[in-house]
């Protein structure tokens, strides 16, 4: 067992270390990272338990209530990859449990040291903490997996990856919740299992640390695959015979006409289409694009779009950002709130507020 606590223990601040050193460190990366820094203290408190006081009672019954930060930190995880606001109450309401348990859990460990008689009061504060980590385990679990199965799908390679995690530790959040309700079980009956379920615990805490490194170096290969693609195409367009002149004509056509026909509006619109009204050739416009306004016909696009999206704000008609996004050319909410936030630096909704 001392053995699986030091390697969960490593590979958790491992994992919360290459996640915080990456380049492109985002709001959700932050939570993810905030997840497996509680889980290495968590395993630190109970190597310490072993350590400082030698008592297989007060590791096996003493918690430290860190189980009931796991659920709030994959809610914010997963509010972040959507791209969802998150308050500072909501982080209190959420951790507050955690807290509470905490101060409770270090007050009956001192205590208990003293008075042999609170190993009672241990044992029951075992059952309490078990009858809230059910709930807490399958409530957290369920709503995240519902709000992804509701959730509008995106092409977007890297966002489905991050979908994924979630999807997999809500779904071994929920093992662990029945886990813990036969462990509670267990208890009440007074019956020795043959199996100490902390081993699953901790099993499933490496296999969610062998995951997430693998995603995510999937994410960062895809992220160089795109990059590696911008390059080829600057390089395809340094060899192409448009000068700046006729780049320069291409952009003012764009120009006028997107503001005569906006055709962005169609969320089916496409350089296809595009190229066949200009009468213009997809690789020119692209070059053109790329190499004068240093972007590409989607990024293009969806700039525009976001424009609209603007615009029906500001008019404050419909506040109903779903329909906003659809009414802007975007395919699905999901892909609106991503590059509303990555073209503003802010939500639907936050620049609603700001504008009030």
């Amino acid at each position: 067992m001392l053995f699986l606590l030091y390697l969960t223990s490593v590979q958790s601040l491992i994992t919360a270390l290459l996640i915080f050193f990456n380049k492109k460190f985002k709001q959700e990366d932050f939570y993810l990272t905030l997840f497996f820094l509680v889980i290495f203290f968590h395993v630190l408190y109970k190597i310490s338990l072993i350590f400082i006081y030698q008592d297989a009672n007060l590791f096996e019954k003493l918690h430290g209530s860190f189980s009931f930060l796991y659920g709030p930190m994959l809610y914010f995880y997963m509010l972040a990859v959507f791209e969802k606001k998150i308050t500072t109450k909501q982080i209190i309401c959420h951790c507050f449990p955690f807290f509470i348990g905490f101060i409770l859990n270090i007050i009956i460990l001192f205590i208990s040291v003293q008075h042999p008689f609170f190993y009672t009061i241990i044992k029951y504060s075992n059952i309490v903490v078990m009858l809230l980590l059910v709930p807490t385990f399958l409530t957290y679990s369920i709503y995240c997996l519902n709000y992804i199965k509701n959730s509008k799908t995106d092409n977007d390679l890297v966002f489905n990856l991050k979908v994924n995690i979630i999807r997999v530790i809500s779904t071994i959040f929920n093992l662990l919740g029945l886990l813990t309700l036969m462990g509670l079980l267990f208890l009440v009956f007074n019956y020795n299992s043959p199996i100490n379920m902390r081993w699953f615990f901790y099993c499933s805490m490496l296999f969610i640390f062998v995951y997430v490194i693998h995603v995510r170096f999937t994410i960062f290969f895809e992220t160089q695959k795109l990059v590696l693609s911008e390059l080829k195409n600057e390089e395809k367009y340094k060899n192409y015979e448009l000068d700046a002149a006729e780049m320069e004509q291409i952009i003012i056509q764009l120009e006028s006409y997107f503001k005569t026909k906006k055709s962005y509006l169609d969320s089916e619109f496409n350089l296809d289409k595009l190229s066949l009204d200009l009468k213009i050739s997809k690789v020119k416009i692209s070059q053109a694009l790329n190499v004068q306004l240093k972007t590409n016909f989607y990024q293009y696009i969806n700039t525009l779009r976001v424009e609209e999206a603007k615009r029906l704000i500001d008019k404050k008609q419909d506040l109903n950002f779903v329909t906003i996004g659809y009414e802007s050319g975007f395919k699905n909410k999901s892909t609106f709130y991503k590059y509303f936030k990555q073209i503003t630096g802010t939500t639907p909704s936050d620049y609603n507020r700001i504008l009030e």
